[in-house]
């Protein structure tokens, strides 16, 4: 991937289960990035002898959605993810993406509601 992403925030969701909605920006558009390889490796599931997959499907993007088309070309992407690790890194095709903390959602993002993936 000859593009780039630049994690903006994370923000917890007022659900019973742990939610957080993602905010990136991306260099390329919005339909050329695969985001459902976007994921988090559980360190419980690759250490497992019997060499399962890694990946922890609670911790799969889901509802992406582009959110703003900024003046320098880049979209602004959101998208929800269950039981985000913040001290892990999000695997994607730009590579690996280290998290802050969760903050507040800002108001530009009030808008955005969350809906249980299907």
């Amino acid at each position: 991937m000859a593009g780039t992403i630049q994690i903006v925030g994370v923000y917890p969701v007022d659900t019973v289960e742990p939610i957080h909605l993602v905010e990136v920006l991306v260099s390329d558009a919005f339909d050329d990035v695969d985001w459902g390889s976007f994921r988090q490796d559980d360190p419980d599931i690759a250490s497992n002898p019997e060499g399962e997959d890694a990946v922890d499907t609670d911790s799969l993007p889901h509802d992406e959605q582009p959110v703003e088309q900024l003046p320098d070309g880049r979209t602004r992407v959101v998208f929800f993810v269950h039981q985000l690790d913040v001290s892990r890194p999000l695997l994607s095709p730009f590579g690996a993406l280290q998290l802050p903390g969760p903050t507040p959602r800002p108001g530009r993002l009030a808008a955005i509601n969350y809906g249980p993936p299907f």
